[in-house]
């Protein structure tokens, strides 16, 4: 005799322990790190050079890299005006190789340029934090921080 067994219950109720765990199971922790780590390191490298002399050469020379970022990053990818290209949206004076040979560029731009809103961030960062502390900190609150 065969002895049949209970099947247990798929909708089993998760602990709040539980539905954490899964919720961050594919979380991009390298990613998380490396822009807390990225904007760490840029923003003691702005507000330590801001201490001397030379701290308007520093805010124009980061915002300048990160306007240079910004528009290679929009430039490079073609302003996203092809982002969904197919190949009845191609013009018909294309072939079809080079119309193939289009849309595979797109993906290859987008892979090779996912840096750049990373470093976008990273830039902008300590600008960020500078104006808050300017406007905020020391305009509102009258707390002299920096």
């Amino acid at each position: 005799m065969s002895k049949k067994r209970k099947k247990k219950s798929a909708t089993k109720s998760l602990t709040p322990a539980q539905k954490l765990k899964a919720s961050l199971k594919g979380f991009n922790w390298k990613l998380a790190l490396g822009l807390i780590g990225g904007c760490l390191l840029s923003s003691v490298v702005y507000f330590l050079l801001s201490g001397y002399k030379i701290a308007l050469f520093v805010l124009f020379a980061y915002i300048i890299a990160d306007c240079a970022v910004i528009l290679t990053f929009f430039i490079y990818n073609r302003g996203f005006v092809d982002k969904d290209a197919t190949l009845d949206n191609l013009p018909d004076t294309m072939t079809l190789e080079e119309k193939e040979d289009y849309i595979s560029s797109i993906a290859l731009r987008r892979k090779k340029s996912r840096w750049m809103p990373i470093a976008i961030i990273i830039l902008s960062f300590p600008l960020m934090l500078d104006t808050f502390n300017i406007f905020v900190v020391e305009g509102i609150l009258g707390w002299e921080l920096i």
